[in-house]
Order: structure tokens, then sequence, then C-alpha cells
């Protein structure tokens, strides 16, 4: 990571040096399997166990309702394919709302062969749910309420507690994908409406390939892969190092993120304050709605938002234009399109999402290449306008190696 600086931690998080650590007895020395009845295996399984009670203590719930998966797509699947297999007949319906993750979007779309329907409700410019289409759209039929917690591109945030209550109130369950706010905000599930919550450890500063699903005690639930792990929900042997670095990521993220959360505000405010006295036209997407402080979306009028991400890329910052789940796709961002903007500005799109090792000079070197972007992307009509273009090209190279040698 030298001399590059990292602005797409929504994608995922580089893996904490204490996890790390954490790990290392589990992937050499303590190898056993937990199903194991001899001595290794019972140090795994204790492994295990305590595992399980430290990231049911970071959701507020019971050691006994986390079931421990490969990460937060399976655990969407899981919950929303455990809960139609255990549903009568009759109902056929999932809510979710249009600016669902791709991991939910592409499941009901191969759900729609097996006659499950998708009622999609609808948000508004700044990316509040329409909470009148959602009440309306409870009726009978539906199965199961399944929305995100923070919206993975904009970070606008959902009112859980009160879509939980609805849903309670009509006897319908409720999953919450809430990769995006484990180690943002505070979670206490036992004090929500929820009745089953994923995600996954790399977005916290944990291994890749470890997730939950949480399961509120008495739902009914199929697994997946049938097997004796997980209370008979979760066939397999567990990946023990992974969840043993997933707890400790839950464990530091408990004694760090109020403190992060509030720096990373501080500083997404002051990045999108400087953008907007840059570019007065610039669009800052959500600004009105409650977010999760480490994420900026930002539309730049009449930019081609892959190609500042290159230029960006070449010179040594890495972000993103959406999802990293659609990267390769040439559409325009759905989340963008869903909340009324039209292609064009969703196509001129960045997103920019901070991490506990952000600093502000680091944002400082990206507002710079922004800004030598954006005046490079202007039309040049006169030769002084030609001089004054490679005068700021040579100055930026200069400022590079300077930034580099810094590094």
């Amino acid at each position: 990571m030298k001399g590059r600086v990292y602005l797409d931690y929504n994608a995922t998080t580089p893996l904490s040096e204490e996890v790390f650590e954490a790990m290392i007895p589990w992937l050499r020395s303590h190898f056993g399997n937990p199903s194991s009845s001899h001595d290794e295996g019972r140090k795994a399984k204790e492994a295990l166990i305590q595992s399980r009670k430290k990231v049911a203590q970071f959701l507020g719930v019971k050691a006994e309702e986390i079931i421990f998966t490969s990460g937060c797509t399976e655990s969407i699947a899981m919950a929303i394919k455990g809960v139609l297999s255990t549903t009568s007949e009759g109902k056929n319906k999932i809510v979710i709302s249009a600016v669902e993750h791709p991991a939910v979007l592409s499941l009901l779309k191969q759900l729609e062969k097996e006659n499950v329907q998708s009622c999609v409700i609808g948000v508004d410019r700044d990316g509040s749910l329409r909470l009148d289409e959602l009440e309306k759209a409870l009726d009978s039929s539906v199965i199961l309420v399944s929305l995100l917690w923070a919206n993975n591109e904009t970070g606008v945030i959902f009112p859980i507690k009160e879509i939980g209550l609805m849903a309670k109130a009509r006897g319908i369950p409720f999953h919450v994908d809430g990769a995006q706010v484990v180690g943002k905000i505070l979670i206490q599930l036992s004090d929500l409406e929820v009745d089953l919550f994923s995600f996954s450890a790399h977005k916290l500063y944990g291994p890749k390939g470890i997730g939950v699903l949480y399961k509120k005690k008495g739902l009914k639930l199929s697994p997946l892969i049938a097997g004796h792990q997980e209370r008979q929900l979760r066939g397999g042997t567990e990946n023990v190092a992974a969840v043993v670095g997933m707890a400790k990521a839950c464990e530091i993220a408990e004694s760090t993120m109020n403190e992060q959360a509030l720096r990373l505000q501080k500083l997404r405010d002051w990045m999108e304050k400087e953008i907007q006295e840059q570019l007065p036209e610039a669009i800052i997407v959500g600004k009105n709605n409650r977010r999760i402080g480490n994420t900026s979306n930002i539309i730049f009028p009449g930019v081609d938002a892959e190609e500042l991400l290159s230029f960006l890329d070449r010179n040594g910052v890495a972000v993103s234009t959406g999802s990293a789940c659609t990267r390769g796709s040439q559409q325009p961002s759905h989340v963008l399109l869903a909340m009324g903007f039209d292609s064009k500005q969703a196509s001129s799109a960045l997103r920019i999402s901070m991490g506990y090792e952000t600093t502000q000079k680091e944002i400082e070197m990206f507002l710079h290449l922004l800004s030598s972007f954006l005046k490079n992307q202007a039309s040049l009509k006169t030769p002084q306008q030609a001089k004054e273009k490679d005068e700021e090209e040579s100055y930026s190279k200069l400022f590079l190696k300077t930034w580099h040698d810094y590094c």
C-alpha cells in the first residue's frame, strides 16, 4: 500500500494486524477439526464457542443465535431461501427496496423461476425508503421483508427499528443486510424487531470468506447445506481460523468504532465541502439524509466516472464507481437510477469510502488529483489554456513524485 491511497473500504477492508496475529495459531499449530473428539478437536471446538460468544456480544444477541457462513452473500441466501422453504402455501412475495445489493437482486431473479414474486419499494431523491409504499405492500402474501441497513453505494441508512415494528405487527419475518453498518454504528439487535441479520468479516478488518447469519431464537429456517455443524443449519467443517479472526475484528470494533466513526464523518464532510467549493454543480448523493459517516457518493456532471476512476488509479488512488459486485457491468448504478437520477448522471458518480487508516493528507492528495482531472477535462480553445494545461500537468507530476517520496 506504500505510495497508494485506498478509498474503497466499502468494498473490502485490509486485514487488521491484530486479527492476523490472532488467526496464525489456528492456521498452523491448532489445526484440529472441531467435530473430532480428541484434544486437537476439543481445542478447535472451544475456539468456536468463545468466538461465537464474542460475535454475539458484538451484536447484542445470544450465542446460540449465531450461525457461521462463508460470507454475507451466503447468509443472505440462507435467510431468504431458508424462510421460503418453511413457509405455508399461499405466500409467495418477498418485499425488498429498489436499492438492494446485487446479492439480493440476483438471488430473487433466480427465485422468480420458482414463482416467488419480488415487491420492490421505491426510494426518494435522498434515498429514503417510501414507508407508505412499504406499509401498503405488507399483506398476507408476504413471506419475508429483506432490506439493507445502510446502502453500500450512498451510505444512506434505513429506519430499521420502525420497519421492524411494521413487519412484526403483521407477523412477517424481517431480514437485514448489515454488511455496511458493522464496525460503523452500534448494533444491538435485541433492541430491534429483526429476525435475521447478515454480515461479512472483511467489511470490518477481518478475513474474507467468513460471515454470520443471526437467526432469532424460535424462527424456523431450513439449511442450504445439510450437515450436523452449526446446529444442523450449515454443514461443513468450520473455518476455525477465520471464525477466530472475525471474533477478534468484532472485539476491536467494539472499542474503536465510536471514535473512528466521528473522525471519519468529520473528514468526509470536510472533503465534500472542499469539492463543492471547487465544483458547485457537483451533487452529493443523499446529503440531506442520514448516512454512515465514511461514505460519500458524488456526481460530477459531464464527467465519465470510469475515466476518472482510471485516472485516479494510475496516479495511486483507489476509489469506486459503485458496488464491487457489479464491476465489469457497463450499466449505470441501479441505486442512483432508483433515486431519480438519469443514466448520464448515474454514469458520472464516484463512491469514496474511508476507513480507519484514512488520513487528511490522503484526502488532500485525492482532492488535488480530482482538481487536476476536472481542469484537464475542460476544452482548450486558446494557446494560453494549452499552456496552463501543460503547467498543471507538470505541477501534478511534481506533486505526485513528492507525495510518493514522502510515503
